[in-house]
């Protein structure tokens, strides 16, 4: 089978899954979204398919790929790039029952990865960053979350529907394989950033530079240890917010 679609191709679909709740409804959900985002590998199957056949025949046949993908489905609206790799690859395989039983039986682990990864990593991290930025005075820290956010969940989706399209069937064991447990490293990290972002603001205010530079280092650590044993990243950043103030008037009533 001419399996002939190219990473641009690919790229092109995972813009298109952005799109996938654009048309999101009570009854198909995601559905027509999800449609969309593999239509360009329908039409490249039924034209493969239907090679020296009338132009009627490969109508046909892009009409009954499209419907089968307009029964109703629902994932997580990022991770669901995955699927459309997937599907797209058993499409022009010609083998179009398995990727509909593959689109049943995959979105609710999906769902549930995607809520491990966007939600509970990736927002919260750029969330904590920004937010300790804001609290120090940058008030276009809000820009840089908007375009931190934005640009992951782009890469994100487009990785997923590249590597998705070479997995195939496999996606979903390959995709448990991640180690989710580094979630934690992920947080911790964007919690010692954030908490030596905001001890800056104490570093900046000290006549002793010595002591400021040992204030920043001994919050940056301590907000990334904290997240590393399991505390949440949101209680972190207001115990560091707490240390911002509580810290200077410590020093000044000493």
């Amino acid at each position: 089978m001419d399996l002939d679609l190219s990473k641009k191709d690919l790229s092109k679909m995972a813009i298109r899954q952005m799109l996938i709740l654009s048309a999101f409804n009570p009854r198909e959900m995601q559905a027509i979204g999800f449609a969309y985002a593999v239509l360009p590998a329908l039409k490249r199957a039924c034209r493969n398919k239907n090679k020296g056949e009338i132009e009627q025949k490969r109508k046909k046949c892009l009409d009954e790929a499209v419907k089968r993908h307009l029964e109703p489905f629902n994932t997580h609206p990022y991770l669901g790039a995955a699927l459309v790799g997937a599907v797209s690859r058993l499409e022009m395989e010609n083998r179009p029952q398995e990727a509909v039983r593959l689109k049943a039986s995959a979105s609710g682990p999906l769902g549930g990865i995607g809520d491990q990864v966007i939600w509970k990593v990736v927002l919260p991290a750029i969330a904590l960053v920004t937010a300790a930025m804001e609290s120090s005075g940058i008030w276009w820290s809000f820009l840089i979350f908007l375009t931190a956010f934005s640009l992951s969940q782009l890469g994100i989706r487009t990785w997923l529907t590249v590597k998705s399209f070479e997995f195939g069937k496999d996606v979903i064991s390959r995709l448990a394989g991640l180690d989710l447990k580094k979630k934690r490293w992920i947080l911790g990290l964007a919690a010692g950033i954030a908490g030596g972002i905001m001890a800056w603001n104490i570093d900046t205010g000290m006549e002793d530079e010595s002591m400021g530079h040992v204030t920043t280092m001994t919050l940056a650590t301590a907000s990334f240890v904290a997240v590393r044993v399991g505390i949440s990243p949101t209680l972190v950043f207001y115990l560091a917010c707490t240390a911002i103030i509580a810290v200077p008037w410590l020093i000044g009533s000493g």
